[in-house]
């Protein structure tokens, strides 16, 4: 359903390189911040701040306050609270950018990230240029990268381990296009909101590039997005099952069973599973995550990935699988977790 909203009049937009796309609810906290970190990037970049319902009576002004003193980059859309991914789709019709790129309101990049990404973008013209994030807050210093081909195009057909790198949409530049030219967009709310759009848009992306640069840091804190009840472990399920209901009705889903399968394990069975586990040693959803993945992937134990799984969590699936939850929260509870 189409959302009233309102946007700040701007002069006629000029064609840029990079669309930055920022959501903003009740996050005035940080925004500056994030925003500071965007203008150093030049003059060839537009900001598009999606103010997404905010119902603290400041962060909506903050943004119109930043578009009036940066007419020339920023633009403000008003909207009414329908979550991250809204407001990212919201966005989409507004860029003006060859490639967008998605920033939560309280993250920002490292001082080179521009100058890295825009020399990348310039000599491999990739459809998606991943790059890694570097954990700042709670896990502070933590860094992700992904292991495959560096600088070197990939697709998606000659690389289908590209479906289980992560899946975060902040860590990558999209080209415009490819949302234009697609109906592939994000759900609007719950868990795997990135990982549906990101997984889907691989099959339409003809060049994919992984930098080994860290460009992205991720603020986590305790009103982060992604700390959630235990409860909304059940979202990653309505995530997975939107991806691979995706892959099967395109044909694709044989082709990539292996690396859908793995998708699975790790992000319902596995991930889910723990992240309650570690908390408490039982939970309703705990047999449910279980019964998802066994049913969608009967022969999952066999999947051969999992044969390159670490010693530790080939045996908390293996408990896992055995319904023997309160040895994994033990396992945990004995590792300090």
């Amino acid at each position: 359903m189409e959302h009233p909203r309102t946007e700040t009049p701007t002069k006629e937009a000029l064609l840029k390189t990079i669309t930055f796309a920022v959501p903003c609810y009740n996050s005035t906290a940080y925004m500056d911040h994030c925003v500071e970190t965007l203008l150093a990037c030049g003059e060839d970049i537009e900001i598009l701040l999606v103010d997404d319902g905010s119902t603290d009576g400041k962060s909506g002004a903050l943004c119109d306050a930043l578009a009036r003193e940066h007419p020339d980059c920023i633009r403000v859309l008003h909207k009414p609270n329908g979550g991250a991914g809204d407001a990212r789709n919201a966005a989409l019709p507004l860029a003006q950018g060859d490639y967008v790129l998605f920033l939560d309101s309280d993250d920002s990049y490292t001082p080179e990230a521009f100058a890295v990404l825009s020399a990348a973008l310039e000599a491999l013209a990739p459809d998606v240029c991943y790059f890694g994030l570097r954990m700042t807050g709670d896990n502070d210093g933590a860094v992700f990268t992904d292991d495959l081909p560096l600088r070197t195009p990939l697709t998606l057909p000659e690389t289908p381990a590209l479906l289980l790198n992560r899946p975060s949409a902040c860590i990558a530049a999209w080209r415009r296009t490819l949302f234009t030219d697609t109906d592939i967009r994000f759900r609007a709310r719950g868990w795997g909101e990135d990982l549906c759009m990101t997984r889907k848009m691989l099959t339409a992306a003809r060049s994919v590039v992984i930098l080994p640069d860290v460009l992205y840091l991720y603020r986590q804190h305790e009103g982060s997005v992604t700390k959630r009840a235990l409860d909304a472990n059940a979202e990653i399920m309505d995530a997975i099952d939107d991806v691979l209901t995706w892959y099967q009705a395109r044909g694709l889903f044989e082709q990539y069973e292996n690396e859908l399968g793995k998708l699975c394990v790790d992000n319902v069975l596995y991930d889910a599973s723990v992240r309650i586990l570690k908390a408490q040693s039982t939970h309703p959803l705990l047999p449910q995550l279980l019964d998802f993945t066994a049913a969608r992937f009967p022969d999952y134990r066999h999947n051969p990935y999992l044969k390159g799984y670490p010693a530790r969590k080939k045996l908390v699936l293996s408990l896992l699988g055995k319904k023997q939850y309160r040895a994994v929260h033990m396992l945990f509870a004995a590792a300090g977790h």
